[in-house]
């Protein structure tokens, strides 16, 4: 009996090395994605005066750019959600229906559910995505108030040319 729970123990802690590596790795790849999209942002601060008509091109180009990226995105995390939700059915019927133990109520299977490395993988790329989403609205949302900044200051230089 004893050496049967140290085999559990040993199982169980190989389990959830191997989730921790996964979810590692998940984290890994989507920290790297947010600093290529942060050194695109760094890129595109500055405004140069001097050229306004070309950087309000510039800017309403990478608009379309990261509209598209954008949708690319949501798309994939439409995906995943459907993965998730999958998932959860699938762990629900494993745990609710399939188990030895028997549960009293849907918080207890929801327990059981959420300890599940398949979940814990899944939920960890779902979040991910959500915040890559997140960003890319943030970057779209920059780019409107940097469109809008551009306009301004060809307004100021017609005014000043008396252009107007």
């Amino acid at each position: 009996m004893a050496d049967e729970q140290i085999q559990d123990d040993v199982t169980k802690n190989i389990r959830v090395a191997k989730m921790e590596d996964i979810c590692e790795e998940i984290e890994e790849k989507y920290e790297n994605k947010i600093k290529e999209i942060k050194a695109e942002i760094e890129e595109m601060k500055p405004i140069d005066d001097s050229r306004l008509s070309e950087e309000l091109t510039r800017v309403i180009s990478r608009f379309q750019t990261y509209i598209t990226r954008k949708e690319e995105e949501k798309m994939t995390l439409a995906r995943i959600e459907k993965k998730k939700d999958d998932i959860h059915g699938e762990l629900y019927g494993k745990y609710k229906k399939n188990s030895q133990v028997r549960f009293d109520s849907k918080g207890e299977v929801d327990e059981w559910i959420n300890r599940d490395p398949k979940w814990l993988k899944i939920i960890t790329h779902y979040e991910n995505q959500k915040i890559i989403c997140q960003y890319y609205q943030g970057i779209i949302d920059f780019l409107i108030q940097k469109q809008w900044c551009i306009k301004y200051k060809i307004d100021i230089v017609k005014n000043n040319l008396g252009l107007n």
